[in-house]
């Protein structure tokens, strides 16, 4: 049983501006809650931001202009970034909080990986930024509408898990884990409210059901013009098929690989190629979910939306999506026990081809920049094995 109607309605908020002048908007994710999609509009928008006085915040490198708050964010908590050779120097962290003191009036920071930050990470955060301008918002899904996306994002990580044991090993097991850590979210909103206090604390209640009410909602709350932000690439999901067909070459990697190289080709070149080259037809199989699951996620959000209320934090959208979820979005609720019964054998053509075409673009420019950046000394970097750095890409404990 979820909240009551008038606690609901209590924790509630009728959309409408939230951040203050002179704000610093930190916006923390967690992960699958419609994060990609968000920074994507926000950096095709950053111009009309900044004449709004919003300023968001562009990290310049080898002459690319990059937002990913991300890398900055991995800096501050001593974290090696996926494909990276090492870890991000502190300054990437320091040049971000330069430039948000710079702004002539607001400012905005998103990251997922906020979420993933440890007390003694929260109060840095909050003593560089100043705890007098602070504000953070927290997006959130249903649980049960997060568990498809959040395993393939595991996947795409480097651990090569079936689905139904993930599941099994999230929902029946320890709670003790990095996924836990990022996914209990009342906790996740107490551990900044303690820092804050409940009214520099924001929750948005993500209803999938219509696909630009985050940026609606987020216009709103941040005070910017209607319209302002409009949909841009998103994180597609993996149809059944992809994502065997990744999973069967995460199978077969072993130590003797490296594992920046195989990040920036087969993950970032040959599996991106083939999520964004490709549009799978309507007939192909969508992931589905073992009602079990659905239900005992939903059982478990339940508690956690109900202690976030009791903490008096704004919640911008329709908080009861939150608790009676309708319906699950990505992929298909299905009665079956197990989903190792869907596992194919067969793939696309299609989905194979783009994968090795990825893969040879993105050799294509290894090459190029290695020929680019090589001297008659150089050494390749020594790195640990490849099914660590992969299953463990910022140094996080294992077993999430």
């Amino acid at each position: 049983m979820g909240p009551s109607t008038e606690a609901l309605a209590a924790g509630s908020n009728s959309n409408k501006t939230w951040l203050s002048d002179r704000g610093i908007l930190l916006h923390i994710g967690p992960p699958k809650t419609g994060t990609t999609a968000l920074q994507s509009s926000l950096f095709a928008a950053r111009f009309s931001l900044n004449e709004q006085g919003l300023r968001y915040p562009i990290r310049k490198e080898k002459g690319r202009r990059l937002t990913q708050h991300g890398y900055a964010a991995a800096a501050l908590m001593g974290l090696q970034r996926q494909g990276a050779n090492s870890v991000e120097s502190v300054e990437v962290w320091d040049a971000l909080v330069r430039k948000v003191h710079n702004r002539p009036d607001r400012a905005l920071l998103s990251a997922e990986l906020f979420a993933d930050a440890q007390p003694e990470h929260i109060e840095k955060i909050t003593s560089d930024l100043g705890t007098s301008n602070l504000q953070v918002l927290i997006t959130l899904r249903p649980l049960s509408n997060m568990l498809a996306s959040t395993w393939q994002q595991d996947l795409k990580g480097g651990r090569p898990q079936s689905y139904n044991d993930w599941l099994v090993e999230r929902l029946e097991g320890p709670r003790d884990t990095p996924f836990w850590y990022r996914n209990a979210h009342d906790d996740l909103v107490g551990r900044w409210v303690s820092q804050l206090g409940p009214e520099r604390v924001a929750v948005l209640a993500v209803d999938s059901r219509r696909p630009d009410s985050l940026l609606r909602d987020f216009e709103s709350l941040t005070g910017i013009g209607a319209g302002t932000l409009t949909p841009k690439k998103g994180n597609r999901s993996l149809t059944v098929a992809e994502t065997e067909l990744f999973r069967q070459v995460l199978e077969r990697v072993d130590d003797g690989y490296d594992p920046v190289t195989f990040h920036r080709l087969v993950r970032s070149g040959g599996l991106r190629g083939m999520v964004e080259r490709r549009q799978p037809p309507a007939t192909e199989q969508r992931l589905a979910s073992p009602a079990w699951a659905a239900a005992k996620a939903d059982e478990i959000h339940q508690p956690m939306i109900e202690n976030i209320v009791r903490t008096g934090v704004p919640v911008f959208g329709d908080i009861s999506i939150l608790t009676d979820p309708p319906g699950q979005t990505g992929f298909e609720l299905s009665e079956i026990g197990s989903t190792d019964e869907q596992t194919p054998t067969m793939v696309p053509i299609a989905a194979a081809a783009e994968l090795a075409l990825g893969i040879y673009r993105a050799a294509s420019r290894e090459q190029q920049l290695a020929e680019e950046n090589s001297t008659p000394d150089s050494e390749p970097a020594k790195s640990s094995g490849l099914r660590d750095r992969l299953a463990n890409p910022f140094g996080r404990k294992t077993g999430d």
